[in-house]
């Protein structure tokens, strides 16, 4: 069976179909584009020879992350972002009510420990006083026995003479006796009464201890509470807030802090310098900061310090010719215009004067 004749025809028509389409595209891709400036102008060195860098706008302070030492429910927040707070500003405020009933609590042990030391001290005063009454019975006792010996002596010698009767010598020589006995009676009444005072001085001992461990519970529990409200490190701005009334507040560093703040008066420029141009930094060189965006928006800068250790790089700009496998040594700058209209954390493009290269 014979196929029709068109069929035939159909595939050298496809074929030059193709082909005239082949061509018609070549020839259409390389026809000439019109050149269109950047949207956004890429910024210009302002020196003849400069070192050029990544900034990063950050507090003159550098970034505060403010924590809270004790973990409870908000509630109440003092500040909100942009903020300009004093040193010592209340940020926000956990549930304090179990620190309040500790100290309600130290302070009663401190009062009742003051209450019986001030009675043992009474206690120990009255003891001083019978001391010193068994002092006086000592010196009333010794007389008397002074007396009652020469009674007897005398009695004695009387009666070796026959001048006195056997019963006075009898009964001066039973008052001497209870004499001797009267001393030694207040003698061991003098000493019990010392040896109680020693009693009363270790037990007075104990209680100043108690005392003093009252006193450093009833501080602490004082810091407790006060440290349920969080308050401002440093006089600076409040960056982040990431806290709101009613949630809990864990104590400790967090990876997403509870407020960011810091001193941006002024603000301060990050600017990491590649290890192979870090040998052309000198401090003191001028140097200029451009807003990325626009490239008109620039600000003199002011040597602050570096940090003289090197670091792997972890600021990425995006741009195709970077390198990923650098170090960089990172120099802080000060803006000195304070109308630049940059923000913490916003990168900004830097150029350092420097001599050329070798």
């Amino acid at each position: 069976m014979k196929r029709p004749r068109f069929v035939r025809h159909i595939l050298p028509v496809v074929a030059g179909g193709s082909l005239i389409f082949a061509v018609w595209s070549i020839a259409a891709a390389d026809r000439s584009r019109p050149l269109v400036d950047p949207a956004v102008a890429p910024p210009s060195n302002p020196y003849a020879s400069a070192i050029a860098g990544s900034g990063l706008i950050e507090p003159a302070s550098e970034i505060v992350a403010v924590a809270t030492e004790l973990g409870g429910v908000v509630v109440a927040v003092h500040a909100k972002e942009g903020d300009d707070v004093a040193q010592g500003a209340a940020l926000f405020e956990i549930d304090g009510r179990v620190y309040a009933a500790n100290l309600a609590q130290a302070q009663a042990r401190q009062s009742a420990a003051e209450a019986a030391l001030a009675r043992l001290d009474r206690q120990v005063a009255q003891q001083r006083a019978i001391a010193a009454q068994a002092g006086t019975g000592i010196t009333s006792a010794a007389a008397e026995r002074e007396r009652a010996e020469s009674d007897r002596n005398r009695q004695q010698e009387l009666s070796r003479q026959d001048f006195a009767s056997r019963q006075r010598l009898e009964s001066a020589v039973a008052d001497a006796r209870r004499a001797e006995a009267g001393l030694q009676g207040a003698r061991a009444a003098a000493e019990a009464a010392r040896r109680q005072i020693d009693v009363l001085e270790a037990q007075r001992a104990e209680l100043e201890a108690t005392l003093l461990e009252a006193k450093a519970l009833a501080q602490r529990a004082e810091v407790d509470v006060a440290r349920t409200v969080v308050r401002a490190p440093l006089a600076g701005r409040v960056l982040q807030l990431n806290i709101r009334t009613g949630e809990f507040a864990a104590a400790g560093g967090l990876l997403t802090p509870l407020v960011v703040m810091g001193n941006v008066v002024p603000l301060h420029v990050r600017v990491d310098i590649d290890e192979v141009d870090a040998q052309r930094l000198t401090p003191g060189a001028k140097a200029t900061a451009r807003l990325r965006g626009d490239a008109r928006l620039s600000s003199e800068l002011r040597f602050v310090r570096t940090e003289p250790y090197v670091i792997p790089k972890k600021s990425l700009t995006g741009g195709t010719a970077e390198r990923v496998d650098t170090r960089v040594l990172q120099a802080i700058y000060a803006v000195a215009d304070p109308a630049f209209p940059a923000f913490v954390g916003q990168q900004v493009d830097v150029f350092v004067e420097a001599a050329p290269r070798r």
